[in-house]
């Protein structure tokens, strides 16, 4: 019994070793792909949309016997303008009558694209025509893409 049991035992030690010779010659499991590199910078900033405030017309109106400028003013840039003012100037031909920088919008408020007509009283004069000086955004307080197209002036016949 003695040879029996070491043959068992030779055959269940021959066992192991081919388990052993077995499980070492498996090819390994693939190797787990690196993590992906955690981004430390900051996304770049979006681009800031300006605004740009232009005076595309001004016209002389008689409403009921008064005398009106109408002054129109469109935002032609991307970003919204809020808060912005303007002001016109004039002068009659006889130099009698002389107005300096009055307002015509206070607290304007365009989107992209929009415009908006404001009006501004003036003291009639014998002339038929009459000097207007207009500027919008006059202290540059409003960000824009283009500062030096803010100014309007021209000859605006009465009616």
């Amino acid at each position: 019994m003695y040879k029996y049991t070491t043959l068992w035992g030779r055959i269940f030690f021959l066992f192991l070793l081919i388990v052993v010779f077995i499980s070492a010659c498996e090819t390994p499991p693939p190797p787990t792909p690196p993590s992906k590199p955690v981004d430390t910078e900051p996304p770049p900033p979006e681009p800031q949309m300006f605004p740009d405030l232009i005076i595309i017309s001004a016209t002389a109106e008689n409403q009921a016997g008064s005398f009106i400028l109408r002054v129109s003013v469109q935002n032609q840039g991307q970003g919204l303008a809020d808060g912005f003012d303007g002001e016109c100037s004039y002068e009659c031909v006889s130099g009698m009558t002389q107005v300096n920088n009055q307002d015509f919008l206070q607290g304007g408020y365009l989107q992209p694209g929009s415009t908006v007509s404001s009006i501004l009283p003036i003291t009639p004069c014998q002339d038929t025509s009459i000097y207007f000086s207009c500027v919008v955004d006059p202290l540059n307080e409003i960000a824009e893409t283009n500062e030096n197209n803010n100014f309007w002036e021209g000859w605006v016949n009465m009616p």
